[in-house]
């Protein structure tokens, strides 16, 4: 919404992107701690606990640096497609940042599923009930497959709509549409990576998922 509102009313233009992440990680960080803070069960907040454990913190850091490490391979690709894609007009740039405001919330959901299933095998491997968790597995990958391409075709079908919110140049659109053609039916394989990766994190396997 913040993206929309910066380039349709203020007219920025890439730094709308920026000024938008930084504001809406803040408002979530912000409103995490309040709940945290105010809560009354066992992930409360309170200023005794606030301090490093070392157990903790090396069991932390032992799935930390591998996920950090796997998520910052994709930050470098980004970084190398950028740059190739400033050598392009401006027309080029504009429509790849509109196209992939869109993009980026198939990934998200299909993401935010995936993510959840880290949490359930999680919580039956300290169960130890291994049979549902293969039942975890299953479920997850039905379910980010069909979300996947269900949200992927539709922001496909309804893609020059939603370019249309953000500018008026039909070359632009044009060019918006071709990564959006390309990117939004396949996002549901990465929920299915994302499903394996959080599955191999949940059993204590993060350098394996880096790799």
């Amino acid at each position: 919404l913040l993206n929309i509102v910066l380039i349709l009313v203020l007219n920025k233009d890439v730094e709308a992107v920026a000024i938008a992440t930084v504001s809406s990680q803040a408002v979530s960080a912000i409103l995490c701690i309040v709940v945290l803070a105010k809560g009354k069960g066992f992930a409360r907040i309170k200023k005794q606990y606030l301090k490093i454990d070392k157990k903790e913190f090396l069991e932390i850091l032992k799935l930390g640096i591998p996920t950090g490490l796997q998520r910052s391979v994709f930050s470098l690709s980004n970084v190398v497609l950028t740059s190739t894609l400033n050598t392009f007009p401006d027309n080029v740039i504009t429509a790849n940042t509109i196209a992939y405001q869109f993009s980026a919330i198939v990934h998200d959901i299909t993401a935010s599923f995936a993510v959840a299933t880290t949490a359930f095998v999680s919580q039956n491997l300290g169960a130890k009930n291994f049979k549902r968790i293969r039942k975890v597995i299953s479920t997850s990958l039905a379910v980010v497959i069909t979300i996947g391409l269900e949200s992927g075709g539709t922001t496909d079908a309804l893609g020059r709509q939603l370019c249309g919110i953000m500018t008026k140049s039909k070359d632009v659109i044009d060019i918006a549409m071709t990564r959006l053609a390309i990117m939004c039916p396949l996002y549901f394989v990465v929920g299915i990576a994302n499903v394996f990766s959080g599955t191999l994190r949940s059993f204590g396997r993060p350098t394996l998922s880096m790799l």
